[in-house]
Formats: structure tokens, C-alpha cells, sequence
């Protein structure tokens, strides 16, 4: 009795082992596209600084933060207002719940039609060229799903702080048509202190 309960034992550990290695592999084949990690800090292109991005994130014909729309808010080199969490974030009309710090809408398209990121943007950093946005799946008919990855540049600082952080991150979304429900994954893949 005692060797048939060691070989069940052992049987159900090799079979959990293969599981979990299957399920690993089967997740990591949907979101292959792009980092699926903290890839490290975000780098300048040569001549550029914080204060080529605080520019960028002070004109109001390029960038609107966050719910109120606004560029940034400074006084004294202080933010005078504090870029938190974003709770709801909606995009094509599916809605990821808490993204880390205030989501920065970028007015000017990117170049190409993917780019997760417009021309002012690839002109500071080094790695935003290389993020594209990827539809892994779309299909209309039922018990079927839409699949699709998103990069977001976020804000994150307090009030009368004298910098902020700069977050690139990756959504996964999963809309499963049948039942109307959607799934919002996020990962913080970058990101930059910038001092004002």
C-alpha cells in the first residue's frame, strides 16, 4: 500500500509539473509580442534630457494627462497637482482598471499606423521606436476573442515634489466576445525618474 500511495504521489507531481510547464508556455505565446518584464530605465537619445521631455509634457498641443486633460502642472519647479494611480482606463472601448500613475495622451499620431508611440517621443527615448501595438486576434464570430496589446506612458508624483517617474506599460487585453467580458493585464516594462 505504501509503495501505491508513494507512486500516486509522485505520479500527480510529474503530472502537476507538466501542467504548470504547459500552462507557462501556452500564456507566454500570447503576449510573445514585446518585453514581458521590467525591462530597466528608460534612456535618452544623444542631446536629449528632462528637459526635452518636461517641454514636451508642458505643451498643450501635443499631450493631455490623465481625466482633466490638462498638460503639467508646475509651480516654483513643483508639481502642483498629484499624478496618481489611473483607475479606469478606457481604450477602444474596452477598460483596464488601475494603470500605474496618470495615463499622458499623446495628440500627434505616430508615424506608422502601430507605433505605440508619435515622433516627438521616439525623438527623446531610445526604446519607444521599438514598441509597436499588436492585434493578436480578431474574430467576430462567437466564443471567440479579441486579442491585443497597448503601450501607455504614465506620470507618477505627489504634490510640491521637485520630480516625477516616467512609466512605459504594456496592456494585454482579452475581449471575450460570448460572454462580453473583458481582461486588462498591465506590466510595467520602463520607467525614468525626472527631475525637475
Amino acid at each position: 500500500m505504501k509503495k501505491l500511495l508513494t507512486y500516486a504521489c509522485s505520479l500527480t507531481l510529474a503530472l502537476s509539473n507538466i501542467y504548470v510547464l504547459t500552462s507557462s508556455v501556452s500564456c507566454s505565446k500570447d503576449t510573445l509580442e514585446g518585453p514581458n518584464k521590467y525591462m530597466g530605465e528608460l534612456t535618452y537619445k544623444s542631446n536629449k534630457s528632462d528637459k526635452d521631455l518636461i517641454n514636451l509634457l508642458l505643451d498643450k498641443n501635443e499631450v493631455e494627462i490623465g481625466e482633466d486633460k490638462k498638460t503639467l502642472e508646475l509651480i516654483d519647479n513643483k508639481l502642483n497637482k498629484d499624478y496618481l494611480e489611473t483607475i479606469n482606463y478606457n481604450t477602444d472601448s474596452y477598460t483596464v482598471p488601475n494603470i500605474e500613475g496618470s495615463v499622458i495622451n499623446f495628440l500627434t499620431n505616430p508615424k506608422e499606423k502601430y507605433n505605440s508611440f508619435n515622433q516627438k517621443v521616439n525623438e527623446i527615448f531610445e526604446q519607444t521606436s521599438d514598441l509597436s501595438n499588436v492585434i493578436l486576434e480578431n474574430s467576430k464570430s462567437k466564443n471567440t476573442s479579441f486579442k491585443k496589446i497597448d503601450y501607455v506612458m504614465t506620470i507618477n508624483g505627489k504634490t510640491n515634489n521637485d520630480y516625477f517617474s516616467i512609466n512605459i506599460i504594456k496592456i494585454y487585453l482579452e475581449y471575450e466576445i460570448l460572454s462580453e467580458e473583458n481582461v486588462g493585464l498591465t506590466i510595467k516594462i520602463y520607467d525614468k525618474k525626472i527631475n525637475l
